[in-house]
């Protein structure tokens, strides 16, 4: 019986083949009735990954951004149908999640606080993608770290505020459970679960960051 001598090497170049197109992936595109691209981008194993574009039916760009997974990854930007860039928006995992208000400059102003008579105490605010972590400093007194993690901006639901004699404080709500760790200088620690966490920002930058963070949650809930 005779044998193919060419086979094996057919096989081995057939592998190689697909072992390629599944770590490239296959470009799809996507058309509107009038033939002008829709879409274009790459799938591997069906699932979108790599870049991708989306066009306006009159063949302007309308989106672009990376997948990773088929998630939503990075930095996408929109654009209208005349080709201006109307909003750039993050993802993490697919959700908004680093999508966080813009205010940390604010919280970096308040780095001392009259909490104590005749002790200033040195304070810490730090606001990122899933953790708020706050920290105070008080000579002779007690002093406490407060950590906020597993926070995802896509669940947040609404903000509301207090204002006092020396600063105002800012309370971020969400819908969902948020891991909140206490500790302090005397031993004592706290590990629950909480829906919000506050920070302070001082009373003369008030009516600025409570316009920076309307304007942010409307972008957020599409009011624009």
């Amino acid at each position: 019986m005779k044998t193919n001598k060419f086979l094996p090497l057919f096989f081995c170049l057939f592998i190689s083949i697909l072992a390629v197109s599944q770590t490239k992936g296959i470009e799809e595109k996507e058309y509107y009735k009038n033939g002008q691209l829709q879409s274009i981008g790459k799938y591997i194993d069906e699932i979108e990954t790599g870049e991708w574009k989306y066009y306006h039916e009159n063949g302007k760009l309308k989106s672009i951004g990376k997948y990773i997974e088929g998630n939503e990854a990075g930095e996408w930007k929109f654009y209208d149908e005349t080709g201006k860039l109307v909003e750039t928006i993050k993802f993490f995992d697919g959700k908004l999640s680093d999508n966080i208000p813009p205010i940390q400059k604010y919280l970096d102003k308040v780095v001392s606080l009259e909490l104590y008579e005749d002790e200033p105490t040195k304070v810490s605010q730090k606001i990122s993608i899933t953790t708020f972590i706050s920290t105070s400093d008080t000579k002779g007194f007690v002093n406490y770290k407060k950590v906020y993690s597993n926070i995802d901006w896509s669940e947040f639901n609404k903000y509301k505020y207090n204002v006092y004699k020396d600063f105002v404080v800012i309370e971020f709500i969400f819908h969902n459970e948020i891991k909140y760790q206490y500790s302090d200088n005397e031993s004592k620690n706290k590990n629950e679960e909480v829906y919000s966490f506050s920070c302070q920002i001082w009373p003369k930058d008030e009516a600025e960051v409570l316009e920076i963070l309307k304007d942010w949650k409307d972008k957020r809930d599409g009011n624009y």
